[in-house]
C-alpha cells in the first residue's frame, strides 16, 4: 500500500506523490504528443479544453498547460489517488524480475476502493469515455469528455514513469528507497534523497531545466529517423509491463553503496528519454484515434 506503511522519519523525506515526472516531465510528454496530432484532433481538443473557460481564450490551450491538472484534481478528489500508479512488485516468489507482469487481482484495487482502482483501469476507462463522440450542446457531457482528455494527457505520462509501474519490498514506488544522488548540479556532492524523487525530477532537471528544450533534444536525437509506428503495437497492459521492466533496470543500476553517480545516471537518463518519447507518441495516437469519430 503506497506510503501508508512508511515510517514517520521516511515520510518526512518523501516528495509529493503528485509530482510524477515533475510538471516538466508531463509537459514533455504532452508537447511531443501535440506535435503529432492531426488537424481534426487539434480542433476537437481545443473545443473541449476551451469549453471550461467562461470567456474562451483567444489563443490555443496547449496540452502541456493542462498536463499536471490531474495531480491538482487529486488533492480534493481522493477517489482518483490510485489512478496514478500500478504497484507491480519486482520481487515475486518463484519468478525472476523479468518474468513478473501486471496481475489485475494483485496489482489493481477493486472499483469500490475509496482511493480508486489503478493506472491501468483509469487509462482504459478514460479512453472509453473520450472515444465516444460528444454532443457539444450537452454541457455535462462536454465537461466529462474534457476531464477525460486532461486525465489521459497526464496518465500517459504516469504510465511511462518506471517507478509508477513498480514497487520493491513495499517501498511505494521507490519513495521508501533512499539513495545518494551525485548529479551534475551537485558538483560531485552527494545528496540524500529517495529513488522516486530521482526519477520525478532530478534526472530531467539536471540535464535540461527547460522542458521545451528537452522536447527539441528528444525530437532531434532519440526520435529522429525512428519508425514511431513500432511504438504503438500492444495495449495499455503491454505498455505498463514494458514500463515495469524499465523499473527493474532502474533498480538494478543502483550500486551497493546506494550512490547514483554519472555512470549510473547516464543510463537512467537513457531510460527516461525512451519512456518520455514513447509516451508522447502513444498519447498522440490515442487522441487521434479517439477523435476520429467526432464530427
Amino acid at each position: 500500500m503506497r506510503l501508508l506503511k512508511m515510517l514517520p522519519c521516511v515520510l518526512a523525506l518523501l516528495p509529493a506523490q503528485a509530482m510524477a515526472w515533475g510538471d516538466g516531465g508531463h509537459s514533455i510528454v504532452a508537447e511531443i504528443a501535440e506535435h503529432r496530432l492531426n488537424q481534426h484532433s487539434i480542433e476537437v481538443a481545443q473545443k473541449l479544453l476551451k469549453s471550461e473557460y467562461s470567456a474562451a481564450p483567444v489563443g490555443p490551450v496547449s496540452l502541456a498547460s493542462i498536463a499536471s491538472w490531474a495531480d491538482d484534481y487529486r488533492g480534493e478528489h481522493k477517489e482518483t489517488t490510485n489512478w496514478h500508479f500500478v504497484d507491480i512488485p519486482i520481487d515475486v516468489e518463484g519468478k525472476k524480475p523479468e518474468e513478473v507482469a501486471y496481475d489485475e487481482s494483485r496489482d489493481c484495487k477493486p472499483s469500490s476502493d475509496p482511493l480508486g482502482t489503478c493506472l491501468v483501469k483509469a487509462v482504459e476507462e478514460q479512453l472509453r469515455i473520450l472515444s465516444q463522440p460528444v454532443d457539444f450542446g450537452d454541457a455535462g457531457a462536454v465537461t466529462k469528455h474534457a476531464m477525460a482528455l486532461k486525465f489521459l494527457v497526464h496518465l500517459y505520462g504516469d504510465m511511462a514513469q518506471p517507478l509508477h509501474c513498480a514497487e520493491r519490498d513495499e517501498d511505494g514506488g521507490g519513495n521508501g528507497f533512499h539513495v545518494f544522488y551525485s548529479g551534475p548540479k551537485q558538483n560531485s556532492l552527494e545528496v540524500r534523497t529517495n529513488f522516486h524523487k530521482v526519477w520525478d525530477s532530478l534526472i530531467l532537471g539536471d540535464v535540461q531545466w527547460n522542458w521545451n528544450a528537452y522536447v527539441r533534444d528528444l525530437e532531434q536525437s532519440w526520435l529522429k529517423a525512428k519508425d514511431e509506428s513500432t511504438f504503438l503495437a500492444g495495449s495499455v497492459v503491454d505498455w505498463v509491463n514494458e514500463c515495469h521492466q524499465q523499473a527493474v533496470r532502474a533498480y538494478e543500476l543502483v550500486p551497493m553503496d546506494l550512490t547514483l553517480r554519472q555512470k549510473q545516471l547516464k543510463v537512467e537518463k537513457m531510460i527516461a528519454d525512451e519512456q518520455l518519447a514513447k509516451a508522447g507518441v502513444r498519447l498522440a495516437d490515442a487522441l487521434n484515434r479517439a477523435f476520429a469519430a467526432y464530427p
